[in-house]
């Protein structure tokens, strides 16, 4: 799972636990106090996290009254992960990455665990360096010499480094 989406998911879960200490628990005051000085305007942690909800490839909505709830922050973290799974999953469709995101392995962008699942391809690996190294070659994010000239092509053909069109490299 991506940093920004397991950031966001930390952050509600703990609105979820300060929620659900006792009224006379300094966490439980200061996560209220928090939602109060949001409904009044004023910028603190809970516009944070609108903020950072807004700014998502996949924008998740928020409205003040879902995290009032421990029901409201758990389906807006049900929704997170939506938007995660939806955003995964576009990076995936890329024609770099056709082993990915292959036709017939049941990947569904609805839910979380469909695409974030271990693939097939990497059960056979049992080095995790080896998974990286996998894993860069098939999405040509590697060093070597061809992916670092795929990375460098401008839109006419020509490399970024010489301004000639460079020999097919074999």
């Amino acid at each position: 799972m991506p940093i920004r989406y397991r950031r966001i998911i930390l952050a509600l879960q703990y609105a979820k636990y300060a929620l659900s200490q006792q009224d006379s628990y300094f966490v439980k005051r200061t996560y209220q106090d928090a939602v109060s000085l949001f409904r009044q305007g004023k910028s603190g942690w809970v516009g944070d996290i609108q903020n950072c909800l807004s700014r998502l490839p996949v924008p998740v909505a928020m409205q003040v009254e879902s995290l009032e709830s421990i029901e409201g922050i758990e389906k807006l973290i049900e929704d997170v992960e939506k938007a995660c799974a939806q955003d995964v999953f576009d990076g995936m469709q890329s024609t770099k990455t056709p082993l990915l995101s292959g036709p017939n392995w049941g990947i569904s962008p609805e839910y979380i665990q469909s695409v974030l699942r271990l693939r097939k391809y990497l059960r056979f690996v049992t080095i995790p360096a080896h998974w990286k190294a996998l894993s860069q070659f098939i999405t040509t994010e590697h060093g070597l010499r061809v992916g670092i000239e795929r990375r460098s092509r401008r839109g006419d053909g020509t490399s970024a480094n010489t301004g000639h069109v460079p020999m097919p490299i074999l």
